[in-house]
């Protein structure tokens, strides 16, 4: 069974999050911040090992700890294409996640565009 961690970061008002999976003793990271002392203490205590990270977005906010996690644990920190393509785990696949907003000029208003007024 998979367990879910929040790691709260007040200052910033929001979390990052470890997933893990303590019967495989696998785990990862989503949005984690840089100091990444936190999820290596968490992990230990769930005997979990780090094998990937990932951002759900780019932060503008603070530097991600994706590239820290990658250099302590050697955890992969490719990137997930958005639109559902598969990846493969050892218990099944997995697919990412459509992207939820829509790209700069394709959006439209579900009642047509938007109509301007009268000069």
């Amino acid at each position: 069974m998979f367990r879910v961690e929040a790691v709260p970061a007040g200052e910033l008002g929001n979390s990052s999050f470890l997933v893990a999976d303590p019967d495989s003793g696998v785990g990862f990271v989503v949005d984690p911040l840089r100091d990444i002392e936190r999820y290596l203490k968490l992990a230990d205590g769930l005997n979990v090992k780090l094998t990937h990270a990932l951002d759900t977005h780019l932060h503008n906010d603070y530097v991600s700890g994706r590239r820290e996690l990658a250099a302590e644990v050697g955890a992969n920190i490719d990137e997930v294409q958005p639109g559902g393509e598969r990846r493969d785990r050892a218990d099944g696949p997995v697919r990412a996640a459509p992207r939820r907003t829509p790209r700069a000029g394709g959006a439209q208003h579900p009642a047509g565009p938007p109509s301007r007024p009268a000069r």
